[in-house]
Formats: C-alpha cells, sequence, structure tokens
C-alpha cells in the first residue's frame, strides 16, 4: 500500500485545506509558534491579531517530523529547500493511509476472520474506497480514521482482556 500511495501521490500539497495546515506545521517548527502568515493561507484572526488556520493542530503537530526530515535532507540534496520540504510532508497521507491498512487487516484477525478475509477487507479499503483519494491530499482524514480505528483496536483488546479476568474469576 505504501508503495502505491507514494507513487500515485501528486508529491506535493495543492488544497487550501492542506496548505493551512502545513503553513501551521512550518511555523511550529520555524517559530515555536501555531499562528500562520498572514495572506498565505486564510485563517481567522486571534484574540491577540495574529492569523490563525481554522482547522485543528493534531495532523500540524504530527506533521512535524516530516517537515524537520524534510529540512535535513535538504542539506543533502540539491533541490529548492521549501519544495523538498513540502514533498517530504506531502508524504504524511500516503504513511497514515498504508498504516490503517494494516490496522484493518490486524482488526480482521482480531475478530477472528480468516488470512484471506482480513487481507480482502484490508484491499478494499486502500483500493475501493476513498481512502486512495484522502492519501494524495494533506486532509486530515487519513490520520482520523487511523486513530479511530486503533481506538476500536485497542478497545477490543482491553475487553477481551476483561473478559479472560472476568471468566479466570468464576
Amino acid at each position: 500500500f505504501l508503495s502505491l500511495y507514494i507513487l500515485t501521490a501528486p508529491g506535493a500539497i495543492h488544497e487550501s485545506d492542506g496548505l493551512s495546515m502545513y503553513e501551521v506545521t512550518k511555523s511550529i517548527v520555524e517559530y515555536h509558534d501555531f499562528s500562520v502568515p498572514e495572506g498565505e493561507v486564510t485563517g481567522t484572526e486571534g484574540l491577540d491579531h495574529r492569523n490563525y488556520s481554522p482547522y485543528g493542530i493534531g495532523q500540524s503537530i504530527f506533521a512535524v517530523p516530516l517537515y524537520v526530515l524534510g529540512k535535513a535532507l535538504s542539506s543533502f540534496v540539491d533541490i529548492e529547500p521549501r519544495f523538498l520540504i513540502k514533498f517530504v510532508v506531502s508524504m504524511f497521507s500516503p504513511i497514515v493511509t498504508a498504516f490503517t491498512c494494516v490496522l484493518i487487516y490486524k482488526l480482521g484477525r482480531k475478530f477472528d476472520y480468516s488470512i484471506k478475509i482480513s487481507a480482502i477487507l484490508s484491499l478494499t479499503y486502500g483500493l475501493a474506497t476513498m481512502a486512495w483519494a484522502y492519501s494524495k491530499m494533506f486532509f486530515s482524514e487519513p490520520l482520523l480514521n487511523l486513530f479511530i480505528l486503533s481506538s476500536v483496536y485497542f478497545i477490543i483488546g482491553l475487553g477481551s482482556l476483561f473478559l479472560i479476568e472476568a471468566l479466570v474469576r468464576y
């Protein structure tokens, strides 16, 4: 999945929502701040009269390691740093979506589905839903999907632990 998503990714951030979240990521790393430059993206003026993205900061915070990686790579590669950094950050959604496909497979196995059925579930999610389309954009939906499914996965794990404990007691 990761190979497929990276091969089909545009390698840039084009949509205004994604650009807004990218600017927050950049601001976190470069200026240790959550505000974004006025005029760069559509934002909301805060009480301190600075411009803020209308989107949550979760996506931006989780993209910080990729921003730092892109910045580090820019000193070794002869590419304009702002393009390389944006390219590396744009790989966030393909990586997260690929992890989600793996998690769906693991959820199938946790529900005692066969390897074949779990693989079909994962392939269906990864290839036949909006997941592939969202992997090409720097939107928060792939991260949201990963977290929701991770919650389900761990709740099921905790539930089985409590069930085993209850069975042992009685």
